[in-house]
């Protein structure tokens, strides 16, 4: 069969594409890594010149690289890094530190441009990363479908259908630090063991409130559910695709994703967006997938379906997705976290050493977000600079 031109084909993409690809490693000698890589004055990584072979050689055959001397480069994440590389389809900016090679991969369009149309068949596009990035990077506009009128809109037929509740006081953001709070006194460090944790409280609350029905559920490693609280079907974090939940008409979401502080960093260097936008576009994407592997799947189904999230934020964004969605509230009497940081003071401030960056991103927080509830500390643990938990999945 003959091969014809990219402009006589009709390109349609299901479920859309990841628009970031992230590596990090820890070799004892980096400069043997990133010799076949050259580096910009922009931090892109580029393919150093000769070099093309062997990073092939690394991204399809390691197998073949003993026999070239090279073997210490068979190591599976700079294989993902070489193949990225060597595709042709993303830009690529990294850092180079003592026994430290980190790198991100943004999937640009230039190898989409050439079809005749290109569809992508993806829920909530308009807020994904890949459409954020297209548009600010790359300059490309999108538009709507022809073919996406005659689709099943789930956001326009289900929401009548879907009532959310949300589990922290409306004043509180999501992220592991207050999940993981005491739940009376607001302590940063509590025992899971006996149950202190603010993510255990809410998994009382939750099987109180919906354990006489068949439900599902998600949430981060560090909850363990034992000894067991939650009872019903626990789900991956990373559940994409899967179908084994579409019977269930009871959903809860308690997983708590953000980038990576070193991802993040990387991310804002190449595109003009804020910290918290770009926070909220990770934990949307999440939670979102989460909640789509319920009773939604089903186009006949008509049952109530109750969504269970973890901050108001959340269950607002969701209620936006979906026409005439119920808000309930809070399911829980979880006090609010962030008000009781501000009425202990500065003092808690204490043993964290802002740097002039750390300071004057703050200052630009404070302005663009007058009378949140956020303290500085909350601010630099939960936005600035927060735990890795996307590794906690």
């Amino acid at each position: 069969m003959s091969l014809r031109p990219k402009a006589s084909y009709h390109l349609f993409l299901d479920e859309g594409i990841e628009a970031i690809d992230q590596f990090s490693f820890n070799p004892q000698h980096p400069e043997l890594f990133m010799d076949p890589i050259g580096i910009g004055d922009d931090n892109s990584f580029t393919i150093s010149e000769g070099q093309t072979e062997l990073l092939r050689t690394v991204a399809h055959h390691p197998a073949e690289l003993a026999a070239m001397g090279r073997e210490e480069l068979s190591i599976q994440v700079y294989q993902e890094l070489a193949k990225a590389l060597v595709s042709g389809l993303y830009d690529v900016y990294g850092t180079v530190g003592p026994n430290q090679i980190r790198a991100i991969a943004l999937l640009h369009p230039e190898s989409f441009m050439a079809f005749r149309s290109v569809t992508m068949i993806m829920a909530i596009f308009e807020q994904s990363l890949l459409a954020l990035f297209w548009t600010e990077k790359y300059n490309i506009s999108f538009q709507q479908s022809e073919i996406g009128t005659e689709l099943f809109d789930t956001h326009r037929e289900k929401g009548h259908l879907i009532r959310i509740h949300h589990v922290l006081h409306e004043g509180d953001n999501a992220s592991r630090m207050n999940l993981e709070r005491h739940w009376q006194t607001g302590e940063s460090r509590a025992n899971g063991l006996t149950q202190e944790r603010v993510i255990d409280r809410i998994a009382l609350d939750v099987e109180a409130r919906f354990g006489q029905a068949p439900y599902c559920w998600s949430a981060n490693r560090f909850f363990m559910n034992h000894p067991p609280i939650l009872l019903g079907n626990r789900m991956p974090v990373k559940c994409a695709g899967l179908n084994g939940f579409q019977n269930f008409d009871i959903v809860i979401s308690l997983a708590s994703v953000n980038p990576p502080p070193w991802v993040k960093n990387m991310v804002l260097e190449q595109i003009s967006i804020s910290e918290e936008e770009l926070y909220e576009l990770w934990k949307l994407s999440h939670t979102y997938q989460i909640i789509g592997r319920c009773s939604l799947r089903l186009r006949d189904a008509n049952r109530p379906i109750d969504v269970v999230v973890i901050s108001r934020n959340c269950a607002d964004n969701i209620h936006r997705l979906f026409e005439g969605s119920q808000i309930v509230g809070q399911l829980t009497d979880l006090p609010c976290y962030s008000a009781m940081q501000r009425r202990r003071g500065p003092a808690r401030n204490r043993g964290i050493h802002y740097t002039g960056a750390d300071n004057t991103a703050w200052t630009r927080y404070r302005k663009a977000n007058e009378g949140t509830a956020m303290t500085k500390e909350e601010w630099y643990a939960q936005i600035r600079n927060p735990a890795d938990e996307r590794l906690d999945v």
